[in-house]
């Protein structure tokens, strides 16, 4: 989807002076959905496994001046279509790191659903302290805390038929995608990359978070255990807030409302 003109891309300054010259020849990384020149607080958005940025585009309606919607755009995807996707955590997060860090000087948070709570989880636990100390919240949804074993089933390397079967099993995916042969092919390597990132995934100990978390979980959603979910609070000395939502494990989508009410009022905390 093109980007109107009223958003911008990581190579175009969202704020003057805060941007890497040079940032233009990385690719779109990161895109605002509401450009402002002097925003309070921004909020950084991972999608979830094979989504994108434009998931989080329409926030921006229910967000006032001052908070800032930015969308993680993967590679292999959307305006990244020509970069290769990443299959390794370690170096998602190292490539986040470059791009994001002209951005985190003022106050921020992260929303992750999914495998994005988890790369949004180590790009947090990757700051340096000076930007680690604008981090004023970290959203955690639908995810079980990473340093416990959930024994989720592995399918990032099934072959392409039972690939696309466990996909469609787990819902989310609008079946005329899954049943259009020509673009699943054209979709596979992010899918599979996607995957690969929480399923090879080794959890490291050592800093946790320093902010504030709240964690959201899908009333219906048997991809997560709920104990362990609400063991997240065990990785932050913050507060921690647990939210249950109506829905299964793409709440995200199928109760938008609920969740962007949720995270408006709490960035509203930090940003009057």
């Amino acid at each position: 989807m093109a980007m109107s003109h009223r958003e911008r891309s990581i190579g175009a300054p969202l704020n003057e002076g805060l941007f890497d010259p040079h940032a233009r020849s990385r690719g779109q990384w990161l895109i605002s959905f509401n450009p402002q020149d002097r925003p309070t607080i921004r909020l950084f958005c991972f999608p979830y496994a094979g989504g994108d940025a434009n998931i989080f585009r329409d926030w921006t309606v229910a967000m006032p001046d001052g908070i800032e919607v930015i969308g993680v755009q993967y590679p292999g995807r959307g305006c990244n279509q020509e970069l290769p996707p990443i299959s390794n955590c370690d170096e998602m997060v190292s490539q986040l790191q470059v791009m994001m860090a002209p951005l985190l000087g003022i106050d921020f948070a992260f929303f992750g659903h999914s495998n994005g709570a988890l790369i949004s989880f180590e790009v947090a636990r990757s700051l340096l302290a000076g930007p680690k100390g604008r981090m004023r919240h970290h959203f955690l949804s639908a995810k079980s805390a990473p340093h416990l074993s959930n024994g989720m089933r592995k399918i990032c390397g099934l072959d392409d038929d039972e690939f696309i079967r466990s996909i469609r099993e787990m819902g989310g995916t609008p079946p005329e995608v899954l049943d259009d042969a020509r673009l699943m092919q054209r979709l596979l390597p992010r899918l599979r990359a996607d995957f690969a990132i929480g399923e090879r995934y080794v959890f490291r100990p050592g800093a946790g978070l320093a902010c504030d978390i709240s964690v959201l979980r899908g009333e219906y959603d048997d991809s997560v255990d709920g104990e362990f979910v609400k063991r997240w609070s065990e990785l932050t000395t913050g507060r921690v807030c647990q939210y249950l939502i109506d829905g299964d494990h793409f709440f995200l989508n199928s109760h938008k409302s609920r969740v962007v009410a949720l995270v408006r009022a709490v960035l509203l905390e930090y940003a009057s």
